[in-house]
């Protein structure tokens, strides 16, 4: 399967962290678990760099 022509890349210019999310074919409640346990762990690491 060819993709040329179907993506494109740009630099990115923005200063600041990034968060890119790719979704597959999952079941719902699996990629809701999933950013769930992700928005989790970057609270904790977050608290950890505050305590």
């Amino acid at each position: 399967m060819a993709v040329k022509g179907d993506r494109s890349v740009v630099p990115w210019t923005k200063e600041g962290p990034v968060l890119r999310i790719s979704i597959g074919l999952k079941d719902e409640d699996d990629l809701w678990n999933d950013l769930d346990a992700l928005l989790v762990a970057l609270e904790q690491k977050a608290a950890a760099k505050v305590a």
